[in-house]
């Protein structure tokens, strides 16, 4: 056979080797340690004993740690009682293995200081992932299968079946141990491998490799479609105190839409589903999983989480920079004594009025008396028929005097706090408003 090679992850100096002692996980054991050589790259094996196979499981750590000896591999080793850990948490024997032993490698891997865990998953294994992530109705992302490197983790292998490996290890002359247990189609994945595979091969010869190679197109269409949906967030989300308004206002594709929704709040696909008929509407909110409220607005989709206490008040006591955390901060300055009419979040002030203000968010009681109204009215109404957006409300930076609002930053003065005649003008800017960057406007 020709000789297989892989090639080590870039500046990777440390590398912990799952190692099962399957035929997998030793050909890939083995692989790492002829690639290693004569490069400043460690290598560690990690093995976690399930508890599943009895007697036979005892042997496979015993034959690891011989194996790790031989070749002068340091081990790590790990256990678990699985059976019991999936009757405790009412979750299926494979699901639980699988969180018991990521748990074990992710701690190993903190231990020797690892850049990458290396997993012996290889082209077949790939094509039985592709058809179960297909058959649960999966997107791009899940038809595109496993990455050969993703989240610390590095699979090499992805690219030879597993009738190459077990060849190349019996050219090698290397023993390896046989799990009777990948020969009882007891789960989807064993079931898809023993028979469905199978049988796609009899009718489509060279199924395996087929879905393989499918996963590799798909997975570079997924990774162009999550690079315009991290463009369009950037241009187009705005974080908020408590949470995140995603702008409708570029009218985006709904795969964009929807994967960043998902980006967000991470919500299943039923629940992005729904989100996603907010936008064809005009106003609308929804409760989704995991604590989350959707709601539609004049200017997109919010995407809430949680309440915002408020902001405290910050008493305007000269020139200088007021912080407002994450809704910005206010520059008060000296004023010329004439009206800014081009910049909403920017005006200048009558300094009589603004004697003892301070800057907050809203309170019960709030009246504002708007430029030019001949009497005042409550801070709400005012909100309401300038069209704010509710959940935008509560974060508005106010200026006031007890409970008189003297401007609605990006909204409105008061008749009071104009600018007369002889006034000492306070000049005040707010910079860094999130919405700030969807063109200086609400309604932008």
């Amino acid at each position: 056979m020709d000789k297989l090679g892989i090639i080590l992850p870039e500046n990777a100096e440390s590398i912990l080797v799952a190692v099962s002692g399957g035929a997998d996980s030793v050909a890939l054991l083995s692989l790492l340690r002829e690639a290693a050589q004569g490069k400043p790259v460690r290598l560690t094996a990690a093995h976690f004993e399930h508890g599943i196979r009895g007697e036979a499981s005892l042997q496979d750590a015993a034959f690891v740690r011989s194996l790790c000896a031989e070749w002068d591999i340091p081990l790590l080793e790990g256990g678990a009682d699985v059976p019991a850990m999936a009757r405790e948490k009412s979750i299926g024997l494979e699901e639980a293995a699988r969180t018991a032993r990521y748990a074990f490698l992710r701690e190993a891997q903190k231990q020797v200081k690892a850049d990458f865990i290396a997993l012996a998953h290889h082209r077949d294994d790939q094509a039985e992932t592709v058809l179960m992530h297909l058959l649960r109705g999966s997107g791009l992302r899940g038809a595109a299968g496993m990455r050969e490197t993703e989240n610390g983790l590095y699979r090499p292998l992805l690219k030879f079946s597993k009738e190459t490996l077990v060849a190349y290890l019996r050219e090698k002359g290397i023993a390896w141990r046989e799990d009777a247990t990948n020969q009882v189609s007891d789960n989807p994945r064993n079931g898809l491998r023993l028979q469905v595979v199978p049988a796609a091969e009899r009718y489509y010869p060279g199924a395996r490799q087929a879905l393989a190679r499918f996963a590799g197109i798909v997975s570079a269409e997924d990774e162009f479609v999550s690079q315009q949906t991290d463009r369009f967030l950037e241009k187009n989300s705005a974080q908020l105190p408590n949470g995140w308004l995603i702008s409708l206002k570029e009218n985006p594709h709904e795969a964009i839409l929807r994967r960043a929704v998902h980006a967000i709040c991470r919500a299943d696909y039923d629940s992005v589903l729904r989100i996603m008929t907010l936008k064809e509407q005009l106003r609308g909110a929804l409760e989704v999983p995991g604590g989350w409220r959707a709601e539609r607005g004049r200017e997109g989709i919010y995407l809430l989480h949680g309440q915002w206490s408020g902001l405290s008040e910050h008493k305007l006591a000269g020139p200088g920079t007021i912080a407002l955390g994450v809704i910005g901060e206010v520059h008060v300055s000296g004023g010329s004594g004439l009206a800014v009419r081009d910049n909403l979040f920017c005006q200048e002030l009558d300094g009589e009025a603004l004697d003892g203000a301070a800057i907050r968010t809203r309170r019960p009681g709030d009246v504002i008396r708007p430029l030019g109204a001949g009497g005042g009215q409550k801070l709400s109404d005012y909100l309401i028929n300038k069209r704010i957006d509710r959940p935008l409300r509560d974060l508005i930076p106010l200026v006031v005097r007890g409970n008189r609002v003297l401007w609605v930053m990006g909204v409105g003065i008061s008749e009071e706090a104009k600018l007369r005649e002889g006034s000492n003008a306070v000049r005040l800017e707010l910079t860094g408003w999130p919405l700030q960057k969807f063109g200086g406007r609400y309604d932008a």
